[in-house]
């Protein structure tokens, strides 16, 4: 079973080491590969993916002129082989073996993604979490995610393969921010939002243990983005 990890990178020179660094699990089981996207980097970012590609084999660089963080992914997408998919971006940092916990779980459970907490840092601290806010009933999460207490963001997940291909799920290039019910979505969080109506069933993974949603298509995210997604569609370009 092969994970495929893709990394839009622009401009973050300053973390992509750290960031990198993070997803090689030279000592697992687990067969990764992971996809470098460089997006027209302006400074160092690019030679450092290239640094990455000479020193291991499961690492591979793209090279891009500037099109944005929607056409990386998509780029990185096509170019995956993997049966499970996750994005990272360039400047976001994993905890210590957590890609192993994360290939533990979607090895020995039948689950269609996995979603995980994050939190967001400044000069090595943390400034607010995500990891709490997370609830195994169906309602009370779509309550979270509209007063942005709980993440949305498509890089707090690892998603079966299938569910791009088989829905055709893709980020629209260029596309900045789509206005439903008064909220602002982005195409990460539209992506989200489609897989999770997509998928069978959901895992959270936090430090205190797991937790587990299942999902019913077109209930999920339903009060959210009723007016954008229809269940049983074939096809969403978010």
């Amino acid at each position: 079973m092969k994970v495929s990890v893709i990394v839009p990178v622009y401009n973050c020179e300053d973390w992509l080491r750290q960031c990198i660094d993070s997803l090689l699990c030279e000592d697992s089981s687990c067969e990764q590969e992971i996809i470098l996207v460089d997006d027209g980097s302006t400074d160092n970012s690019g030679r450092i993916c290239d640094e990455y590609t000479s020193r291991y084999k499961s690492v591979k660089t793209i090279h891009t002129v500037n099109q944005g963080v929607s056409f990386a992914r998509n780029l990185g997408l096509e170019q995956s082989s993997g049966e499970w998919i996750m994005f990272v971006d360039g400047d976001d940092v994993l905890v210590k073996n957590a890609l192993n916990i994360l290939y533990h779980q979607i090895q020995f459970y039948k689950y269609d993604l996995t979603r995980f907490g994050m939190y967001l840092f400044k000069n090595s601290k943390k400034i607010h979490s995500y990891e709490a806010s997370f609830s195994c009933d169906r309602e009370e999460y779509i309550d979270l995610v509209i007063q942005r207490k709980a993440n949305l963001g498509v890089a707090g997940g690892i998603y079966k393969r299938s569910l791009f291909f088989e829905y055709e799920i893709r980020f629209t290039p260029g596309r900045g921010e789509l206005e439903r019910s008064d909220r602002v979505l982005t195409a990460s969080s539209l992506a989200v939002g489609v897989l999770l109506l997509c998928a069978g069933t959901v895992l959270f993974v936090s430090s205190g243990g797991n937790c587990t949603l299942l999902v019913c298509a077109g209930a999920v995210l339903g009060r959210l983005v009723r007016n954008y997604f229809t269940p049983g569609r074939k096809s969403y370009i978010v």
